[in-house]
């Protein structure tokens, strides 16, 4: 696939579990959408409401060089662009300062967790000196005196990580290695990377949300605890036969490229998952194609599905038709 280099400033990329890869669950599934997030602070964040269980939750880098610390991509050396993206999975290149460059990559390998990884190379001929700061912010459903709770930093096993509690969801924060806990002026896991001329150098992090905070840690520590290299090229050669449309406008390409992604992403698992089936909630009994996807869907407060609406109860023969032209993609199962 040829590199789209669409500004992520032009429009959001919604990212969500793949059932070609993974069981999509349907009742809880965590629905992202990475964009400048404007506002206080101004940020290149991955976003989420876990289905209306919150206000906000954003996750975004801070980098800091020589005392100098930016979040705003406006001000970023080179501002970020979308590299691709596939229904799980979204990289965008940028440029903090001059002389750095930055891959920043998004994974939502199933529908309780996103997995991400930073590289940074050093362009320059000097040797240099960066701190990542890892932030993540949560304002909650109810209010603290009820139970909701900000992200804070705490330890669990010797481990720091980032904390918050909102509408009985524990989503937890947690990087790969040593890692400096700090207040920037956000709760933030923070590691420092010293780069030769030249050098390439990774660091990875996941976000999970589970009821109990324990679990939620647990599944976090899993995708840390994967080989990235393995599983991103398995992800690359199952969407390898992608469209790949060149039509020499640039802004069409992408937007040939963005329609398969939200095509695809509109794929969700059967209901499999009910222990006590019924009449209303056996009606999705095999793998379903939603009408829209959004970090505002995603939660079913029956726990059943019935009360889903009408952009996830079904499609019709329209929608079964116009999906068939975009599904072009086999099953990494097949």
């Amino acid at each position: 696939m040829q590199p789209w280099k669409r500004p992520l400033s032009a429009g959001s990329i919604t990212l969500a579990a793949d059932a070609r890869f993974s069981h999509v669950d349907y009742c809880d599934d965590h629905i992202w959408e990475l964009k400048v997030s404007e506002g206080i602070p101004t940020v290149v964040g991955l976003n989420t409401s876990f289905g209306l269980r919150a206000r906000r939750f954003v996750l975004f880098p801070q980098f800091t060089e020589d005392n100098c610390s930016i979040t705003d991509p406006s001000e970023f050396f080179q501002s970020p662009l979308v590299s691709f993206a596939y229904p799980n999975f979204a990289r965008l290149a940028c440029s903090p300062f001059e002389g750095i460059a930055v891959e920043m990559d998004y994974w939502v390998p199933e529908s309780h967790a996103v997995w991400g990884r930073i590289q940074f190379t050093n362009v320059s001929a000097l040797t240099r000196r960066v701190q990542l700061a890892w932030v993540a912010i949560l304002t909650p459903l109810e209010v603290i005196s009820s139970g909701g709770s900000r992200m804070a930093i705490t330890k669990i096993q010797y481990t720091p990580l980032l904390w918050g509690k909102t509408s009985m969801l524990s989503p937890v924060v947690c990087m790969r290695g040593e890692v400096v806990v700090a207040n920037v002026p956000y709760p933030a896991l923070c590691q420092t990377v010293e780069l030769l001329p030249g050098a390439v150098k990774e660091l990875f992090w996941a976000e999970a949300a589970c009821s109990d905070v324990h679990d939620s840690f647990s599944l976090a520590r899993n995708y840390l605890n994967h080989n990235w290299e393995a599983e991103f090229t398995r992800l690359m050669l199952s969407n390898s036969t992608w469209l790949d449309i060149q039509c020499g406008e640039p802004e069409w390409n992408a937007a040939f490229a963005l329609s398969q992604q939200i095509g695809l992403s509109l794929f969700s698992s059967p209901k499999e998952h009910l222990e006590e089936p019924t009449a209303e909630n056996t009606t999705l009994p095999f793998p379903s194609l939603l009408l829209t996807r959004s970090p505002h869907q995603g939660y079913s407060i029956r726990g059943d599905g019935t009360d889903v609406g009408y952009a996830w109860s079904g499609q019709g023969v329209l929608d079964v038709y116009y999906a068939c032209l975009l599904y072009t993609s086999p099953s990494p199962r097949d």
